[in-house]
């Protein structure tokens, strides 16, 4: 991992973002972009005085030096480069042009997800999700424990799957003494592939996982959205990792993706791999 960019509208659960961005380059030995996309009716104060103050009006909010000091304290504590940086525009422009000349690995965002019809019509978060190519880490609440070691990887089990598994080894290299869970939902759909089938390839997942300890599900649930969030309360993990692909936006629209809705509903921090 190069580079790790968080993105902050200086709300709470942005702070929470910025903090799991700061321990996981710390982990790491990246340096880290903190960053902020100026709105239509946002301003830039700094006064020039003999203690200078610097603010950004956002709405009903004001963001001032407090936030860039707490954030800067916290990066010097933990030894971790850090840079803050303001820009117009498309958020989607800026954060690919940050990605092609800055070789940022992983993107970390906040999000309270409390609203399940997010996952159709779509938050920040959820469209970035959709947009951009890189891994996507979505904070929900406070993290007590950065480690991500007891981690459920659910998806298809399709050979893609398998790519995306090693992808996401490689990035966030958790401990060795990580407990990684597969699981896939059963639907009892038309399309559903056969249950001894599916039981076959989660093994092959499992040996893909050596040396890490892991474990299999094939769980059973009325839709894959459903499946994931109920095997979540179930288990409880420190994160939950998922595969994004390119789907038609109509498809989106009648049936939500399950990686774009396990970011809203999830109860646990959603690692989005491409």
């Amino acid at each position: 991992m190069k580079k790790v960019l968080t993105l902050t509208d200086f709300s709470t659960v942005a702070d929470y973002a910025i903090d799991a961005a700061i321990h996981i380059a710390k982990q790491h030995g990246t340096e880290l972009e903190i960053f902020h996309l100026l709105s239509s009716s946002e301003h830039i104060m700094y006064e020039l005085d003999s203690d200078p103050e610097f603010h950004i009006k956002t709405g009903s909010k004001m963001a001032t030096s407090a936030s860039l000091e707490s954030w800067r304290q916290k990066a010097i504590s933990l030894g971790v480069k850090t840079t803050f940086t303001v820009a117009a525009g498309s958020l989607t422009k800026q954060i690919t042009e940050r990605i092609d000349s800055k070789d940022v690995d992983l993107i970390v965002m906040g999000s309270t997800g409390k609203d399940e019809s997010d996952a159709v019509w779509g938050t920040t978060t959820q469209q970035v999700t959709k947009q951009i190519e890189i891994p996507i880490l979505v904070i929900k609440s406070k993290l007590t424990n950065y480690n991500f070691e007891k981690i459920v990887f659910a998806s298809n089990l399709e050979l893609e799957d398998q790519e995306a598994f090693s992808n996401f080894i490689q990035l966030m290299t958790p401990p060795k003494s990580s407990l990684i869970h597969f699981m896939s939902v059963n639907t009892s759909s038309y399309f559903t592939q056969p249950r001894a089938l599916m039981i076959s390839v989660l093994k092959d997942f499992q040996e893909l996982a050596k040396p890490y300890k892991s474990e299999s599900t094939f769980y059973h649930d009325y839709s894959v959205s459903s499946g994931i969030r109920h095997f979540l309360e179930k288990t409880q993990p420190d994160l939950l990792v998922m595969t994004d692909r390119d789907r038609n936006p109509i498809k989106d629209f009648l049936i939500p993706n399950p990686a774009i809705k396990a970011v809203g509903t999830a109860n646990c921090p959603v690692l989005i791999i491409k």
